[in-house]
């Protein structure tokens, strides 16, 4: 893979359709790249009450953590936007409902889930308050939800070595933690909300900036400005190792908000 693969070129703004594709390619080694992904659903899903019949899993990917909201409800059902996810979660179990659709317009009808999960999905969405809109209007009154998502201040080590470079971070910006607790409250759900952080740590930046597309992430949804050069690249390389370099590798953070909410009885 090239340099010019790995860091990305796209100066435009990019369609759902775009991430759906970029997640699609990315569908058939997910699972073996994506460790830090799931180590983030499984900690969310124990904020998730157990004892459910009906669970959504809101942007299910693959459906390797889906399977396991077996454990919480006796039916769960997979939504993913990405057609390749999709292929790959239907092989994986045929106990699970799977469907393709969009978090901001679920194609379900009001209140047909005791529980909706989500977790490294939702990152994508501009518009928070649709987003937890659509899952209060598919709860059924007292239905309970977590959604996880990465938020500011992930990827702060990249974004700092960059600002010091004075170049673009080759990543997006994610909403606030706050943001996203306002907008539940917004639409009326009950919430609270906690943070975690978790971190990955790779041998090189080509490897951290790999890992980052490897799992689909690499998609730029906002407009930026021309792509790094070759110079700027090595250059970042070394701010990165001095600034932030450990002897485990150079780190990536990923802060993560994990909103528990409850639709009104």
């Amino acid at each position: 893979m090239t340099f010019a693969q790995v860091v990305m070129s796209d100066s435009e703004d990019v369609s759902k359709q775009h991430i759906a594709e970029q997640f699609s390619r990315a569908a058939q080694h997910y699972d073996g790249v994506a460790q830090v992904q799931h180590d983030i659903a499984r900690w969310a899903m124990t904020h998730l009450p157990s004892g459910m019949e009906h669970v959504l899993d809101v942007g299910c990917g693959t459906g390797r953590e889906t399977c396991e909201l077996l454990t919480k409800a006796n039916l769960v059902t997979g939504v993913d936007l990405a057609d390749g996810m999709l292929a790959v979660a239907r092989q994986r179990s045929d106990v699970i409902h799977w469907q393709r659709g969009d978090a901001e317009q679920l194609p379900f009808a009001e209140g047909q889930f005791d529980g909706v999960f989500s977790s490294m999905a939702l990152q994508w969405c501009q518009q928070p308050e649709v987003v937890l809109a659509q899952a209060q209007r598919v709860l059924r009154a007292g239905g309970s939800g977590v959604y996880a998502m990465m938020t500011q201040g992930s990827f702060k080590e990249l974004r700092d070595s960059c600002e010091q470079l004075g170049v673009v971070a080759p990543v997006n910006r994610f909403l606030s933690f706050q943001r996203w607790l306002n907008a539940a409250r917004n639409v009326g759900l009950r919430v609270s909300a906690t943070e975690q952080r978790f971190v990955t740590y790779h041998d090189t930046l080509f490897s951290l900036l790999h890992s980052v597309k490897d799992v689909g992430a690499n998609v730029v949804t906002v407009q930026r400005s021309a792509p790094m050069s070759r110079q700027d690249f090595r250059r970042l390389a070394s701010v990165y190792e001095a600034r932030y370099g450990t002897q485990r590798g150079l780190p990536l953070s990923y802060c993560v908000t994990a909103l528990r909410f409850k639709k009104a009885d």
